[in-house]
């Protein structure tokens, strides 16, 4: 989710048609809560570690690609021309300017998802697992174990 998030960002980010490609449909989707789609991932998946993986996937893709495009989005632009000054383009420019300018944003982006990523993990353990932290926490409320 991570990686697909970072890739969505990246062509959103860099590129105009990328982004009236992408971006609308990828903030329509992303205004729908990932947990309140654990039922149409139940009947999909079934109740199987994949159901787990594309929660956690598809709850650690939009905060990626949020700012991972801000980030590219926002670089100054005097950073831009002064590299073009200097002959950068292609590859050298994104990766010389870019993509150290955008880096700041993008591990805010990674951090907030690390968060999504426990949260949603411990929700999708509590239903119908028999391991993880979920599993425990559902255990212990059960018998009354709170120790």
């Amino acid at each position: 989710g991570g990686s697909l998030g970072l890739i969505l960002g990246l062509i959103s980010g860099l590129s105009r048609w990328g982004e009236r490609l992408l971006d609308t449909s990828i903030q329509m989707l992303r205004n729908v809560p990932h947990l309140a789609l654990i039922p149409l991932v139940i009947l999909w998946f079934g109740i199987d570690e994949s159901a787990k993986i594309f929660l956690v996937a598809l709850g650690t893709l939009f905060p990626i690609y949020i700012n991972t495009w801000h980030g590219i989005r926002n670089i100054d632009r005097g950073l831009g021309e002064m590299a073009r000054s200097y002959g950068l383009s292609g590859i050298p420019l994104f990766i010389h300017v870019i993509l150290p300018g955008a880096l700041p944003s993008i591990m805010v982006g990674v951090r907030f998802a690390l968060g999504l990523m426990w949260l949603t993990l411990i929700v999708a353990e509590t239903i119908s697992a028999n391991s993880g932290i979920g599993y425990l926490a559902m255990n212990a409320r059960e018998f009354l174990q709170t120790d």
